[in-house]
């Protein structure tokens, strides 16, 4: 590697190697950037020997960590019968480091890397499909917690250990970018006017910080506690995965059928949602706001609103495109609503979700 960035790079991954055990390799972008990548947690062909791969299995017979390989969670569990083994599918029998460093001439940005996607938890435990966008703000968790409960305790988890490494390692919280769709997060610093031995201090210790982040969720996936909370709020225990996809390498599961999924119920903000896609996914996508009204495009007509489409007796909402073609969708005159006759989402009685009192206390009262 030559230039400044790239000697960089080439300080950064063997310190990281050294401090993790893991392998990182430096990797020149297009850009001018570079990338520091533990080929241990991601694959690079010259590198194969040092990939992890799950499930590992022990001598007794176990398979651990089989939520952690890289295809798609719904392919695993394609037949519809394979639960989550507790606590072996969510234990990492690897060293547990981050996934990668980007070094750019302005910043470098720390990954913690992904740890489960957060539609499979929610679609095979609660038949909800969720926005990550909704899950930031805290007033927004709450309110989604009446429907996905364990979902929200999970991502509660993550702040509160992202918070506590935050402060142990002094990281200002305006560095922190988060991916709630996999329970991902970053952190990115400014590098101007710093010298070189600052920019690679720096980045170890942020790396430092979010593999402690990382190995403290891993521990919490597994628990006993995060197993109780999913299965006593789980939704028709009697098909506990039911969303089936044909995946490549999968053969279809018996009795297979797309209305098995046909109109799902998803949450998601007014402000947040696309008009575009009550058209696009009209067949499959019941929308709802994050008090459980359903949702629903309008035209607003002499200062009323006029719902578009028309309900069948699944509930579906069914839009001629040739009426409303998608170019129109942009107009102000149609808007995405609340329609309060059509029957709202079942939210969780408090009672069953007690776990989230010390979250969000004033739900309770």
């Amino acid at each position: 590697m030559t230039g400044r960035l790239g000697v960089l790079s080439e300080r950064v991954s063997e310190e990281l190697s050294r401090r993790s055990g893991n392998k990182f390799v430096p990797e020149a972008k297009s850009n001018g950037s570079y990338l520091c990548v533990n080929v241990c947690r991601i694959e690079r062909g010259d590198y194969k020997e040092h990939f992890l791969r799950y499930p590992v299995k022990t001598l007794d017979g176990r398979e651990l960590g089989l939520m952690y390989v890289r295809a798609d969670f719904c392919a695993l569990y394609f037949d519809g019968h394979r639960r989550i083994r507790w606590p072996d599918d969510w234990i990492d029998p690897y060293p547990v480091f981050i996934n990668m460093a980007k070094i750019t001439g302005d910043y470098v940005e720390v990954e913690k890397g992904r740890d489960m996607p957060l539609y499979f938890m929610s679609l095979a435990y609660y038949a909800v499909d969720v926005s990550d966008e909704d899950l930031i703000d805290r007033e927004d968790r709450m309110k989604s917690a009446r429907f996905i409960p364990a979902i929200v305790k999970d991502f509660n988890i993550l702040l509160r250990l992202l918070n506590e490494v935050c402060g142990k390692y002094e990281i200002d919280k305006s560095e922190v970018k988060l991916e709630p769709y996999f329970f991902d997060c970053s952190l990115r610093f400014n590098t101007s006017d710093m010298s070189d031995d600052e920019v690679v201090e720096k980045t170890l210790v942020r790396a430092e910080a979010l593999a402690e982040l990382r190995r403290r969720f891993r521990e919490w996936l597994p628990s006993e506690e995060r197993k109780r909370y999913y299965e006593d709020t789980m939704l028709f225990p009697e098909d506990p995965f039911r969303r089936r996809i044909r995946a490549p390498d999968a053969t279809p599961a018996e009795g297979f059928s797309w209305s098995r999924f046909e109109g799902r119920p998803r949450l998601c903000k007014i402000e947040n949602a696309s008009k575009h896609s009550f058209v696009e996914y009209q067949k499959l996508v019941k929308y709802y706001d994050l008090d459980g009204n359903r949702l629903r495009l309008a035209r607003k007509v002499d200062g009323r609103l006029k719902f578009i489409g028309r309900v069948d007796r699944r509930g579906r909402v069914r839009i001629d495109e040739t009426e409303l073609r998608k170019e129109n969708l942009d107009r102000d005159d149609i808007v995405i609503a609340v329609d309060k006759r059509m029957k709202k989402l079942p939210k969780f009685p408090l009672e069953k979700i007690e776990f989230l009192k010390e979250d969000f206390p004033e739900m309770f009262k």
